[in-house]
Parts: structure tokens; C-alpha cells; sequence
């Protein structure tokens, strides 16, 4: 077949051109490759619609919630119960801090306002059934005020803003400021404000997971052995040893050489080394003073040789210090609580240290005292555990029956029942019926019950913790607390 040429003109050409580069300029190049499905373009739309178009309804349920909020906080400003005011104005900037930070941070101001208010006036709860001022004053030891309330919820939310309320708080007492003047010896129970609510806030933070910020808030504070200092890096221990045990490590190097340590300093440092939960100190009369088992892991940690070591060095090198003038003796455990924290750390001492617990003897010898302090059973109280109950109740008879009154009887009877109790042993219950003063008896078998509560949480058993609370004589906020735990501990189970 013949070759057939077709000739076109230039000005036939020149529009070909044209329409064919108005063609490459109107549609985009995926369109001339390939034209997209109607069910692609439907998708499309579809799914811009959904994005762009809120849900009503779902908008305004969340207005009408944050605004029943900001109406309670409003409402709560005018309220007469001075510690209602606070709790209700910090939990609703805690509800409100995601949906508006900035009204959140005002209300959290507000509440800090009232707590102190509240604090200011030793009001914790104004109900018909005021608190007599001794649970006042336990609540305040225990740092469990109005203000480490909303401290503990504006810490979760911005750790700026509890900063600001720490900084309110750091001015040091009267008492403080006169045991400076005096040279004497800062009781490790009676650290400030600003320390142990810090400490307090810390130790919820850990118990809520958030290990890095209740580290970074708690840092500022770990300086000094103090109740609050060992029983937070007890608690740490649980979360990150090796944080723990670093911290304590420093902790030990500052009591080393500072000159306000003393006896009970040592005592202090062994709670974190051989009975975490358990904190025991002694006061210059003979007395003292102890924390019930908390909620840590009360077996002793399996620090490393070197860490263990250097407790004994730094405890040694503490309670063999010279010792000062009766007179002039200004420490807050004085000669006698210094002979009982020997006594009672010496069988540590024997195991770990030999060379040094022949000097202790030594200076227990030059200490003298009342041999019947000896007798004092928190000397082995979390320290040797292996002591059977009938041990114990031998030896609590055999001091009784050498009591010269009813009293000192009503006494061994309830430093028997407390050991007991600590250790979980049921006949902690028919020690405390022994004792003949009434109230005192009431006394001491709410600190079993409690102590067989608390036991009861640790290892959690809910069944039994809710029997303990409807049975145990507990008071009306531990048997609250009681049943709240026995809840906790459901919660994984049909509701």
C-alpha cells in the first residue's frame, strides 16, 4: 500500500500546538493518566466532612460539665466548713486542668487560700463530732493538713505551681529557730513544713507511678535523716533500687560529717538498711517513738556488701563520738536514748562490724544507766524477727509479774500488745484486754486493730480487711479507710 504523506499548513500546526499545552496546563498530570473511581471520591468527602464537622451534642455535654464544675467551685468559696472548701476547690481544678489550665491554676490558688486558712485556725474538720486537739496535732505530725491536700493534687497537674505553694512554706518556725540559737540537735521527727509536705506529696507521687517526678520533688528534701527522708527511699526502693540506694549513699556521707548527728541519726539510717516501714528513735527521759508498719516491703533489703559496710562505718564513727558533759549534752537522744540505740543496734553491730561493736561495749559501760531499760522490747523490735510469740509473752509475764503497780503492769502489757500486733500475731488482742485503765485499754486495742488492717492491705487480703473493719474497734475514719482499701483492692474484680 502506498505511502500516503499529509501536508498541513503553519497555521493549522500552530493550533494543534496550542490546544495541546492548554490541555497539559488545565488537568493536573493524575487525571491524564488515570480518572479516579465516583467510590473513592465519595470516601473523600466523606471523611473531610467528618473532620470538619464537630459533634454537637457531644460539645455541649462538655460545656455543661466544665460549668457544673466551675459552679461548684464557686459554690465552695462560700462555704463555713473551713476544710470542705479547700478539698472541693482543688479537686475541681484537678477535673477541670485538661478542658482550661488557666482557670484550673486560679482555683488552685483559691484552695491554697482556705487550707491555709483552715490550718491557720487548727480547724481540719467542722462537723458535730469536732476532733479533740490531739488528732489535731497527730494529723499535723503526720503532715496530713488541708494544704499537703491540695499540694498533692496541683503536683500531679504542674510541678511550677507546687513549687509556688513549697515556697510559701518555707519559713522556719519558732522552735526551729530556737533550737539553732541553742546548738541543740534537730529532732529527726520535727523537720518543717516545707520539708515534710514535700517529702509527703513525693511519697504520693511514687504511690501513683510517677517515680521520675516524685524523684525530682523529693530532692530538695533528702538532705537530713528524718522520718520523712528514710521512709520515702524505702518506699523508692520498691520502684528503682539502684536510684535508692544512690541517694541513701549520699545520705549517709552528709550524716558523716555533719556535727548535729547523733544517736538517733543512726537509728534512723538502719530503718532504710534492716527494717524499712518500721522508724524507732529514743529521747534523752527513756522514752520513744516509732512509726507503725507501713505498707513497704518490712524484709530487710539485699543491699550490696559495700553499701552495707558503709553503714557501719558512718553509724560507728556517730555513736562513738565523744561524749559531752551531762550538762552540756544538747542531742536529741541524751545519754540514756544513746545507750538504748546502742543496745538495740549492737547485735547488728556483732554480725557486721565485731572491731567496732567491742568499742560500743565500751562505751556502754561508760554510759551506765537503768538496767531496766533493757527490758524495752522495741530494743528488738524488726530486728530479730525469728522471736516466737511465746518468747515474747514469756518474757512480757516474767515483767509483769515484778510490776509494782498497776500501772507499770497496764505499761508492759501494752508494749507487749504493739509487738505483737507489729508482727501479726493474734495474741496481741488478749494482751491488750489485760490492761485494768480503761482507756488505755481502748487506746491500745484500736492500735491492734488498725495494725492487723493495715497488715491485712499489704498482703491483699480484701475479704479479711473488710472484716476487720466491720468487726475491729477502729475509729470512725479508720473504719472509713478500712473499707475504701477493701474497695481498692476489688477493683479488678466484679464490681
Amino acid at each position: 500500500m502506498p505511502t500516503r504523506i499529509v501536508y498541513i499548513g503553519k497555521g493549522t500546526l500552530l493550533e494543534l500546538i496550542r490546544i495541546s499545552l492548554l490541555c497539559l496546563l488545565v488537568l493536573p498530570p493524575p487525571t491524564l493518566a488515570q480518572n479516579p473511581s465516583v467510590e473513592t471520591l465519595q470516601a473523600k468527602a466523606k471523611e473531610r466532612s467528618n473532620i470538619s464537622r464537630p459533634d454537637p451534642v457531644e460539645d455541649e455535654r462538655r460545656a455543661f460539665a466544665i460549668s457544673l464544675v466551675i459552679s461548684t467551685a464557686d459554690e465552695a468559696r462560700s462555704y463555713s466548713d473551713l476544710a470542705l472548701r479547700p478539698r472541693v476547690l482543688a479537686r475541681s481544678a484537678d477535673v477541670l486542668w485538661n478542658a482550661d489550665n488557666t482557670t484550673a491554676r486560679a482555683l488552685f490558688r483559691r484552695a491554697w487560700e482556705a487550707a491555709e486558712k483552715g490550718d491557720a485556725e487548727e480547724i481540719t474538720i467542722k462537723t458535730k463530732d469536732n476532733p479533740p486537739p490531739m488528732v489535731i496535732a497527730l494529723r499535723r505530725a503526720s503532715g496530713q493538713d488541708l494544704r499537703y491536700a491540695v499540694m498533692s493534687l496541683a503536683a500531679r497537674r504542674d510541678r511550677a505551681l507546687s513549687e509556688e505553694f513549697f515556697a510559701k512554706l518555707t519559713k522556719a518556725t519558732e522552735r526551729e529557730t530556737e533550737d539553732a540559737k541553742s546548738g541543740r540537735s534537730r529532732d529527726s521527727w520535727s523537720t518543717s513544713d516545707a520539708v515534710s509536705k514535700r517529702l509527703q506529696v513525693a511519697r504520693k507521687l511514687l504511690e501513683d507511678g510517677q517515680v521520675e517526678r516524685a524523684m525530682e520533688f523529693a530532692a530538695q528534701a533528702l538532705d537530713q535523716v528524718s522520718v520523712y527522708s528514710i521512709g520515702f527511699l524505702s518506699a523508692l526502693r520498691a520502684k528503682n533500687s539502684e536510684a535508692a540506694d544512690q541517694k541513701f549513699a549520699l545520705l549517709l556521707a552528709r550524716a558523716q560529717f555533719d556535727p548535729s548527728s547523733d544517736a538517733n541519726t543512726v537509728s534512723g539510717l538502719s530503718s532504710y538498711a534492716f527494717t524499712p516501714g518500721f522508724y524507732v528513735t529514743f529521747n534523752a527521759d527513756g522514752g520513744s517513738r516509732w512509726t507503725p508498719r507501713e505498707s513497704v516491703n518490712f524484709n530487710p533489703p539485699n543491699l550490696a556488701p559495700a553499701l552495707v559496710k558503709r553503714f557501719f562505718e558512718v553509724g560507728g564513727a556517730i555513736l562513738l563520738r565523744p561524749l559531752p558533759p551531762p550538762d552540756k549534752d544538747f542531742t536529741s537522744s541524751g545519754r540514756t536514748g544513746k545507750r538504748m540505740v546502742m543496745l538495740r543496734l549492737l547485735p547488728l553491730f556483732d554480725r557486721h562490724a565485731p572491731e567496732t561493736a567491742a568499742a560500743l561495749r565500751a562505751q556502754l559501760t561508760a554510759l551506765g544507766g537503768d538496767p531496766r531499760n533493757a527490758d524495752n522490747p522495741l530494743l528488738t523490735d524488726g530486728l530479730l524477727l525469728e522471736e516466737t510469740g511465746g518468747k515474747a509473752l514469756e518474757t512480757m509475764q516474767n515483767h509483769a509479774d515484778r510490776a509494782k503497780t498497776s500501772r507499770e503492769r497496764d505499761a508492759i502489757y501494752a508494749d507487749a500488745a504493739v509487738s505483737l500486733a507489729s508482727q501479726g500475731d493474734i495474741q496481741a488482742k488478749d494482751v491488750s484486754d489485760k490492761i485494768d485503765e480503761s482507756g488505755l485499754r481502748t487506746e491500745v486495742r484500736r492500735f491492734v486493730d488498725f495494725e492487723f488492717v493495715r497488715i491485712s492491705i499489704r498482703k491483699k487480703e480484701a475479704a479479711e480487711t473488710a472484716r476487720l473493719a466491720k468487726s475491729g474497734q477502729l475509729t470512725h475514719s479508720q473504719r472509713a479507710w478500712a473499707y475504701t482499701e477493701a474497695a481498692r483492692l476489688l477493683r479488678r474484680r466484679p464490681r
